[in-house]
């Protein structure tokens, strides 16, 4: 790889970190990666459009010797992924996040290499987790976390700036402060439709209705395939 292609990469690291600064709020998974310590690569899945790519950048803005790239880049296509990441790694990055990790061919096979020849950190993210142990042993290497869709109070956090705490079972159990909390949060009530609409996809209330319905068919059409390939060839 070649310095023009690396000064992409550094160019598209600096987007991303202009890029993330609109999205201050996190989701439930952020405090347990960003505190997580130890020698597994870290591997994010879910479905399209969850909020794996912010997730992931927000984890990449907090880390120092990080660098940060989609898999999917067109000027990335011919360089496998092995060779990105050795490449990388000669520049002294220690922590290194990739997006979409499934676009680049023979990447557990690579990711196992790299995982047992240097000492660095990677994070990586994928929209399907059916193949990601699949192929190359990663099972000692990697730990997956899976991004769910938002709950309610975590779409009202986020995008409306709120700070609505978790609350305790025990506390729903009890008469008393049950009535207390139905009170307390039954001024959010009015966000319970706008919520079921979307099911927990952030960050699409401005798109129009029917087509973010068609593009959620589609992902599932697209999950319904790979789980069939998988099947096929097992």
């Amino acid at each position: 790889m070649d310095e023009i292609i690396f000064s992409k990469m550094l160019l598209e690291s600096q987007n991303k970190i202009n890029f993330i600064k609109n999205f201050p709020k996190t989701r439930y998974l952020y405090d347990q990666l960003i505190n997580h310590n130890s020698n597994y690569f870290i591997g994010v899945t879910g479905l399209r459009g969850i909020g794996k790519t912010i997730l992931l950048l927000q984890l990449f803005i907090k880390f120092d010797n990080s660098i940060y790239f989609s898999a999917d880049s067109n000027y990335l296509s011919k360089y496998s992924l092995y060779d990105l990441l050795k490449f990388l790694i000669k520049k002294g990055y220690k922590n290194i996040f990739i997006d979409e990790i499934a676009y680049k061919n023979n990447w557990q096979q690579d990711l196992k290499n790299i995982y047992d020849e240097e000492q660095i950190k990677i994070y990586f993210t994928s929209s399907s987790s059916l193949n990601i142990l699949k192929g190359a042993d990663l099972s000692r290497r990697v730990l997956l976390f899976e991004l769910k869709p938002a709950s309610l109070r975590e779409y009202i956090n986020i995008m409306y700036d709120q700070n609505i705490s978790v609350i305790n079972l025990n506390d729903l159990l009890d008469i008393n402060k049950r009535k207390e909390l139905t009170k307390k949060y039954s001024i959010f009530y009015n966000y319970y439709e706008e919520y079921y609409k979307f099911g927990g996809f952030l960050y699409n209330k401005n798109k129009n209705l029917l087509e973010f319905y068609k593009s959620i068919d589609n992902i599932f059409i697209i999950y319904f395939m790979q789980y069939l390939l998988l099947l096929h060839f097992k």
